[in-house]
């Protein structure tokens, strides 16, 4: 009786992508829609409640929204081409995860681009 690898065995079960039908798809985009509205809320709430925050608040309001929708555009496409390069270089690691740590990384990289790299911990 040959003997059979079961190392191999996992990893055909690690590369099988679940389905995704449509209330699966839609339940995820709620969540990700409500974790956005929480975040947004409390950077919000933040700018607020801290005092040293309130000129921060006054000059977001003195803003043309047209420029801070362009800002805020330019930015996620940004972190999508970071996301696409990133996968392009690491194209064995898993979409998602490969998409994960590269916004981990731009999060951190987010402090240097103000100009004060000693904002990092």
């Amino acid at each position: 009786m040959p003997a059979t690898d079961k190392s191999t065995a996992p990893a055909a079960d690690a590369e099988a992508v679940p389905e995704l039908d449509a209330t699966t798809a839609e339940r995820s985009l709620h969540r990700g829609l409500i974790s956005l509205a929480v975040i947004i809320a409390i950077v919000v709430g933040l700018i607020l409640a801290v005092p040293g925050l309130h000129g921060v608040g006054r000059e977001v309001e003195r803003m043309p929204v047209g420029w801070l929708v362009a800002a805020v555009a330019l930015e996620l496409f940004s972190c999508l081409a970071f996301v696409l390069a990133f996968l392009q270089v690491f194209e064995r690691a898993p979409i998602r995860f490969g998409a994960r740590v590269a916004l981990t990384e731009e999060a951190l990289v987010l402090p240097c681009r103000s100009g004060e790299p000693e904002a990092l911990p």
